[in-house]
């Protein structure tokens, strides 16, 4: 089964949208910004990161096979028509059903926020299954049902908005990072939700192609792919040594 995987573009300051976000100004006053690196396209189907690592990050969500959304954020998005990519089933965590009938392949989950999990992970097969709004986030945490946070952190100050993390209570979540992917425009960071008592050793991998680059991209993955004699492409889909079928073991470096 695939993975829950929570995917926001934040900005430093800790917002992903600007304020006074509506139907109408979805992103908020100059929340636009946090989404530039996903190029000038109007949706989803018109993306076109501009640089590697971006492209690599796109590349590697978009193949889920199932779409988890908040209400308020379906709602702004006109639910994509019933259509957010390829035809996936979007599942709506809600208290009631829509009054109308939804668009393509919509689907409303009363049962709580475990049932839609279960529901989209079911439809989803071996694919991951792809989490918006900052609301859904925050239910999902608290239930601890996402598997991999997927931050684009972008370098602005935005002072004010829509805070995804803000009301998570006493609890405490660990995460272990296992990816950095530096370009131009915005970080990419990939995190993995750990349960009680869970924590392996991550390493580095800085491919002299790589740091070299414009881009200079640093991935982080598990030191399971140096013992198993090289890199994990599925873990590194933007470094160009995985792409080859190739790493240099001097390369990776041990973090403690």
């Amino acid at each position: 089964m695939g993975r829950l995987v929570l995917c926001m573009s934040m900005s430093l300051d800790g917002f992903i949208a600007g304020p006074g976000d509506n139907k109408d100004h979805p992103f908020g006053t100059k929340g636009r910004r946090l989404h530039g690196w996903l190029g000038d396209g109007g949706d989803v189907s018109g993306f076109r990161p501009g640089d590697e690592p971006s492209r690599a990050v796109f590349g590697e969500l978009m193949p889920a096979g199932a779409v988890i959304t908040g209400r308020r954020t379906g709602d702004f998005a006109g639910y994509w028509g019933g259509d957010h990519h390829d035809g996936v089933p979007i599942f709506v965590p809600a208290h009631q059903a829509s009054a109308g009938t939804p668009p393509g392949d919509v689907r409303f989950v009363t049962g709580g926020i475990e049932s839609c999990a279960g529901q989209a992970k079911a439809a989803a097969g071996d694919r991951d299954v792809m989490l918006h709004g900052a609301c859904t986030a925050r239910e999902c945490l608290r239930a601890r049902v996402p598997d991999v946070l997927e931050i684009q952190l972008v370098p602005v100050l935005s002072g004010q908005g829509r805070p995804p993390f803000d009301g998570l209570g006493p609890g405490h979540t660990e995460l272990e990072p296992v990816r950095t992917l530096e370009s131009p425009s915005v970080l990419h960071l990939r995190y993995e939700v750990q349960c009680a008592g869970t924590r392996r050793s991550v390493s580095t991998c800085r491919c002299p192609s790589t740091v070299s680059s414009p881009d200079r991209m640093t991935v982080r993955v598990r030191s399971l792919a140096v013992a198993a004699g090289g890199c994990s492409a599925g873990l590194m889909t933007g470094c160009p040594m995985a792409r080859a079928g190739k790493c240099s073991a001097s390369s990776w470096r041990q973090a403690r």
